[in-house]
């Protein structure tokens, strides 16, 4: 976007680029006189204590994901320090901001939002399924199981089903492996890991979004980027029943799943038979609040210029 400048920490060794980052960083903050925004990271507390006097707004996108409780809890108390050492803070949902303690005065409500990553008409004539996003910790192999479910109950519906993403060691292989025991090869592929300027080709040719996130309460308050991505695409979006996919989902964009194999074989079934009636228009227009121009312009510079 006109104005946004990037400035980036390149090198191969992860110790270097951090060190070069922090300093940066620090360099910038020496010879900025504007309101500061900072995406929280562990160790960001460096620069509202090296610059007190600076006006400083703490930015925070998520909370621990992580299956292991302990770890959660560690990752989560540091951010609630955090949140005390800035002026004031920017938080992804109430939700979040609830299972912080943090006072209405402190903070404010800076949404997650997304961008159309294809403006081809879309055509609903065939179910085409995408799924982007990382394999890890998102169960994806029950969605593999709910496709196979469906497949066998339904041998004459023609649909397809791309992956693009990867995860931990091994976790791609794994799930390439349970395609080809389901006998799926024709219908799931999995592409991998992908750039976000390799996306819009799978956009363009997709019609049903895939937005399958584990039922839990550390994911319950994580709006998910890709519910955003798919239905401003004009993607018709399956999606578990989070908290946060039940206050972006309607009857006009999407369907609510349970994190089942059951549950999204059944969605299938339910969607190939809806599929001639959507509309991409009244699909794309659901979330259309939701853009990165509109969140800048009613969420983001009312903050920064409250602070001006």
């Amino acid at each position: 976007m006109e104005g946004v400048n990037i400035v980036c920490a390149k090198s191969s060794n992860r110790i270097l680029r951090g060190l070069m980052f922090t300093l940066l960083a620090i360099l910038y903050l020496i010879l900025s006189k504007k309101v500061v925004l900072v995406v929280f990271y562990k160790g960001c507390t460096i620069y509202k204590k090296l610059f007190p006097w600076k006006k400083m707004i703490l930015d925070i996108r998520t909370l621990a994901v992580n299956k292991d409780a302990k770890i959660r809890n560690t990752y989560d108390v540091k951010i609630k320090d955090a949140c005390e050492v800035y002026d004031y803070v920017t938080i992804i949902s109430k939700g979040l901001a609830k299972k912080l303690d943090l006072l209405s005065s402190h903070y404010s409500i800076l949404p997650l939002g997304a961008d159309s990553l294809s403006d081809l008409p879309k055509t609903y004539n065939d179910m085409r399924l995408l799924y982007v996003g990382t394999l890890s910790g998102r169960n994806i192999d029950e969605s593999i199981k709910g496709v196979a479910l469906f497949a066998n109950k339904y041998p004459s519906i023609s649909f397809s089903y791309d992956i693009v993403g990867d995860g931990t060691e091994g976790e791609l292989e794994m799930l390439k492996q349970m395609v080809q025991e389901c006998g799926l090869e024709s219908v799931v592929t999995l592409h991998g890991r992908k750039s976000y300027d390799e996306l819009k080709p799978f956009f363009d040719r997709c019609n049903v979004g895939i937005s399958y996130i584990p039922c839990t309460d550390y994911y319950d308050y994580q709006p998910p980027t890709k519910t955003f991505e798919y239905v401003l695409s004009g993607l018709y979006c399956i999606a578990t029943a989070t908290l946060s996919n039940k206050e972006l989902i309607t009857h006009d964009n999407g369907i609510l799943i349970n994190s089942t194999s059951e549950s999204f074989a059944e969605a299938l079934n339910t969607v190939s038979s809806i599929l001639p009636q959507l509309d991409e228009k009244i699909i794309r227009e659901s979330l259309s609040t939701y853009t990165w121009r509109n969140i800048i312009e009613q969420y983001l510079e009312p903050i920064i210029n409250k602070y001006i």
